[in-house]
Order: structure tokens, then C-alpha cells, then sequence
């Protein structure tokens, strides 16, 4: 319009304003690009700064998984190798509570041995010494012995050396019951055929001492035991009433039935009974009770306890009473069939 009615002013003013606008136009479009590309820097900057604190707390993360693992692993190292250890000392502890416990029994085994070794000695000193005296006898006074005489003292040795001959092999099979530690072997038994031929040992032992031995057991009697440690225990009861019986004595084998399925069996003296002073000590492991007998014969005084010992085995038991007019009688039950 203004170029066409040729108004120059005005065509200029308004091609300057014109130049003006597009001038403002392209510095907005100018400072938006700006701001733009600012504001991309900034979410650039923003997005790696966050992928920089994601790396590290992943690093983190990772570190202390690292770390919480190995914490876990030596935690279970350390209680493992600690069970391990106390299990290693429990082991220890049983070793030496089971050394500790085999040398106590070890000691009381020799000690046991020891006892018996001397019982076993005692108890064949005594008919050892009869069967002496009568082949002293026989050999100083040879001539001057009858035919007859010479005939009974020759058959007293005989029977005596055939008693003492079950004796050794009795000692024998007990020492070898001792030194395995087998289970004892009970039978059925009658027990009056025993009692006759302990007295058969002791029978040159009776003689010299002029003391009578009366079994007034029945032949019916049964009894349920270990025939080798029943003798023995018999044998020591005999022997111990043979030592106090005084010069021209008695010793009675007897019985009673006073409790089922038991036989009570005696062995009774004419001595003066057991001095109160020795009464507790009798049967207990390891007190020495060693007297003198009237004809001045020693002792180990260990065979009671022994007797303890093996009566106890056979599920028996043993005791003794003083009996008014003096003398004593020790008894022992043994079972009359098996339980």
C-alpha cells in the first residue's frame, strides 16, 4: 500500500518495524533454542549424575552383599571348626574317662588277683601240710607200724591225695574263670556229694587234730550252681572251721529251707565264735582279718571275701551267726533251680 501510493516514510517505518519483529522473533526462537538445549545439558547432566549415584550404590549394594557373604561363610567356618573342636575334646574327655576307668579296674583286677593267688596258696598249704605229716609218720616209723597201720595211713594219703587232687584241679579252673572273665556255668547238682569230698582233702587235716566231720545234708538235696566256685566257697568255709575248731571238736554240715526257691547250707564249728571286733570286716573288699587257729594255723584273711565274691555270683548270699554256747555257723543260699 505504501509502495503503491509511494509513501516512502511510511514504507520505511513499516519495513522497519517489520525487520524489527522478525529481529525479536528470531532472537525468541534464538533464546528458546538456548534454553532448550540448556535445559537438555541440564537433564544430560542430571541423568548421568544419577546414573553415577545408581553405579555407586550399586557398588555399594555389591559391596556389602560381598561383604555380608563372607561374614555368613566365616561365621559358618568358625561354628563348624568350633563343633568340630568340641567334638574332638568330648571324644578326648570319654578317652580319658574310659583310660581313667580301665586303669581303676585294672588296678582292682590286680589287686583281685593278688587276693586270690594267696587264697589259692593258703588253700592248698593246709591239706599239702596233712598229707606231710602222715608221709613223715610213715616214713620215721615204718617199722615200727603194723601191717594194718601201714595199710590205714597209706589210705588215708591215697584219699586225701585224690581230695587234694580235685582241689588243684577246682583252684585251676577258678584261676582260669579269673583270668578270662567268663560267665560263671550253673548246673543241677547234688550238693552232699561235694561236702564229701571237700572232707576227703581235709580228711588227714580232721585226723590230726582229732575233730569229727558230720554232713548231715540229704543226698536229695539239689542245688543251681557254678560247681567250681561252690566248691571253692565250701572249701574255705570247712578249711576256716577246721582252723577254730579246738583238739577233739566237731564240724557239722547242715541245712535249712527257709525261703523258696533257696537252700540254706551251714557249716558249723565248736569254736568260740567270731570276736565282735572282727564281725563288720568280715566280707568287705579290701579289710585284712587274719587270726590264728587253735593249733596256731595262719591265714590270709581273704577267703570270706572271696566267698562274698562268688556267692554273690551265683545269686546267693553268705553270713554267719554266734551261737549261744559258742561256736559259729556260716551259711550261704544258694538257689535250688534256675531264675
Amino acid at each position: 500500500y505504501y509502495a503503491a501510493t509511494n509513501d516512502i516514510p511510511n514504507a520505511y517505518k513499516l519495513l522497519r518495524l517489520s525487520y524489527e519483529h522478525r529481529r525479536t522473533v528470531f532472537n525468541q526462537e534464538a533464546v528458546i533454542k538456548l534454553t532448550n538445549e540448556k535445559i537438555e545439558q541440564e537433564r544430560d547432566e542430571f541423568n548421568r549424575l544419577r546414573e553415577g549415584e545408581n553405579r555407586e550404590k550399586i557398588l555399594w549394594i555389591v559391596f556389602l552383599s560381598v561383604l555380608a557373604t563372607m561374614t555368613l561363610f566365616i561365621t559358618v567356618a568358625i561354628f563348624l571348626r568350633h563343633r568340630k573342636l568340641k567334638k574332638i575334646y568330648n571324644t578326648l574327655d570319654e578317652k580319658s574317662d574310659t583310660i581313667t576307668r580301665q586303669n581303676v579296674e585294672l588296678k582292682e583286677l590286680n589287686q583281685m588277683k593278688d587276693k586270690f593267688f594267696r587264697i589259692v596258696a593258703h588253700d592248698l598249704k593246709s591239706p599239702m601240710w596233712g598229707v606231710a605229716e602222715y608221709a613223715k609218720i610213715l616214713l620215721s616209723e615204718y617199722e615200727d607200724l603194723s601191717h594194718g597201720e601201714r595199710k590205714d595211713i597209706i589210705g588215708n594219703l591215697f584219699t586225701s591225695l585224690n581230695g587234694l587232687n580235685d582241689l588243684t584241679i577246682n583252684l585251676l579252673n577258678l584261676t582260669a574263670l579269673q583270668n578270662s572273665n567268663k560267665k560263671l556255668s550253673p548246673i543241677n547238682f547234688p550238693i552232699k556229694e561235694m561236702l564229701k569230698k571237700i572232707e576227703n582233702v581235709y580228711n588227714v587235716n580232721f585226723t590230726f587234730k582229732s575233730v569229727s566231720f558230720v554232713n548231715t545234708v540229704p543226698e536229695n538235696i539239689m542245688v543251681y550252681a557254678d560247681t567250681t566256685s561252690l566248691h571253692c566257697i565250701l572249701h574255705n568255709l570247712i578249711g576256716n572251721a577246721l582252723k577254730f575248731t579246738p583238739q577233739c571238736g566237731g564240724i557239722f554240715a547242715i541245712y535249712e529251707s527257709t525261703d523258696p526257691g533257696y537252700i540254706n547250707i551251714g557249716i558249723r564249728d565248736t569254736g568260740k565264735g567270731v570276736p565282735a571286733e572282727i564281725q563288720t570286716k568280715l566280707f568287705k573288699f579290701g579289710e585284712t582279718v587274719s587270726t590264728q587257729g587253735t593249733a596256731g594255723e595262719k591265714g590270709t584273711g581273704l577267703g570270706l571275701q572271696l566267698c562274698k565274691e562268688l556267692i554273690d555270683l551265683n545269686g546267693g548270699k553268705i553270713w554267719f551267726e554266734n551261737l549261744p554256747k559258742g561256736g559259729a555257723i556260716f551259711w550261704i543260699s544258694i538257689p535250688v533251680q534256675a531264675t
